[in-house]
């Protein structure tokens, strides 16, 4: 009768540790159930991380994170993802998409976990390869020294400058903003200047389709690789259409 009881206290201590491990969470990539009663079965459930991370600069120090959908089967459990930023989880979202805006700009390293979860219980994956992100809401320097001259054919003026600057994520291109056939050149401003032109990283381009031996004026904003424009620069002409 001794032994019987024995025997039943032990079952009960080790299911007891079986559920009090689940619903406390666990960080383990894998979670196992065992039961000394023959007529319960057992399983076992693998949690993995998201086999990939990417985080994309966007506008406003605003970084963009994507991953794929996690391959742990979902077993009647919910399924969601913690996000960490430099290695502290910042946010969960049941979604595979997160855009984070931290307080500073700068670099960081961001990583995704599963989480799946039944009741108040939850198991946690390691994590995602880590995805570099740069948080990026300076905007950059505006080209400078922008000179105007006769293209070589009718209809053009070229254009060169110093290029703009940009620290963080990099300088994407120029908006060439030109206005139409002036005398001189009025304060730099859209209204003034309606018609723009986006080019490249590069520091000359040249303007076609003008109106020979007409004059127009010219001024650049500097786009850096998270959406960010410069102030304008300096109006440049007036400068005659060859």
């Amino acid at each position: 009768m001794r032994t019987d009881r024995l025997i039943a206290l032990a079952f009960v201590v080790l299911v007891s540790t079986a559920i009090v491990g689940f619903s406390a969470g666990s960080t383990s990539a894998s979670f196992t159930a065992s039961t000394t009663n023959p007529s319960q079965s057992t399983a076992t459930s693998n949690v993995a991380a998201p086999a990939s991370a990417s985080a994309t600069s966007a506008a406003a120090g605003v970084v963009n994170l994507s991953w794929p959908a996690t391959t742990t089967p979902a077993n009647g459990h919910t399924v969601t993802y913690l996000i960490l930023r430099n290695g502290t989880q910042i946010a969960s979202t049941a979604a595979l998409t997160y855009s984070d805006t931290p307080a500073a700009d700068g670099t960081y390293s961001y990583t995704v976990q599963t989480k799946i979860a039944q009741g108040a219980g939850f198991f946690t994956s390691g994590s995602s390869p880590a995805a570099s992100g740069v948080s990026d809401a300076t905007a950059p320097t505006a080209a400078t020294g922008i000179t105007t001259a006769k293209g070589t054919s009718a209809g053009q003026i070229n254009l060169t400058w110093t290029a703009g600057t940009d620290a963080l994520s990099g300088v994407a291109g120029y908006t060439i903003h030109r206005s139409g056939v002036v005398a001189s050149c009025a304060a730099t401003n859209t209204t003034n200047y309606p018609n723009a032109t986006a080019v490249g990283a590069v520091t000359s381009a040249t303007i076609s389709g003008l109106v020979s031996a007409s004059k127009y004026c010219f001024y650049l904003t500097t786009n850096d690789n998270a959406g960010n424009a410069s102030a304008n620069s300096a109006a440049a002409g007036p400068q005659a259409a060859k």
